[in-house]
């Protein structure tokens, strides 16, 4: 067993919330948060060696990287982001190289810097998954609608993440039920 905190502490203050396998570099990708800051981690299986260790958080409020997905060579991370206010949250899309985890600062084009934060609703809109194939991000979350949440899923374009108005006439679907 491998174990691993996050940085210096005590306490129940580690969270992983979720892996992926990259079959080309080390092994194991993790994404989690501690004391509300985004966490990354890159370690060998085999050998259960620590690689990279944390990222830099979005802003000084309570963040969390939340899902990983690897497709093609790129590890796209989904997480939150409340930089415009603690009790606003938005979903934060970045490119990450999967060795490094630094940011893939080509990306979104034109205007780079490795992430792209999404401002709709309300209030906290909480991101769950993504996932990736050649061409685009699936990402699955909720918006709060102002008196409830509502499930959100939108379809990207991985070249420049726009959403991709060809799905669903506007890139997005909402359920509210």
């Amino acid at each position: 067993i491998y174990q691993k905190n996050w940085s210096v502490g005590t306490g129940l203050d580690d969270q992983t919330n979720d892996i992926v396998r990259n079959a080309t570099g080390p092994n194991l990708i993790l994404a989690g948060e501690k004391f509300g800051e985004w966490k990354m981690l890159v370690i060998s299986a085999e050998n259960a060696t620590e690689g990279n260790g944390s990222i830099p958080t979005p802003s000084a409020n309570s963040e969390a990287a939340i899902s990983v997905s690897l497709s093609l060579g790129d590890l796209w991370v989904l997480g939150t982001d409340r930089t415009n206010g603690a009790s606003l949250s938005e979903w934060r899309i970045e490119k990450r190289n999967p060795t490094s985890l630094l940011l893939d600062t080509t990306w979104p084009s034109p205007s780079a810097g490795g992430f792209l934060v999404t401002t709709f609703g309300l209030g906290d809109n909480v991101p769950v998954d993504i996932e990736s194939d050649s061409l685009s991000l699936y990402l699955l979350g909720s918006k709060f609608t102002g008196t409830d949440m509502a499930i959100r899923i939108e379809k990207r374009e991985k070249a420049n993440g726009n959403l991709d108005i060809s799905w669903a006439g506007i890139g997005a679907i909402e359920i509210d039920k």
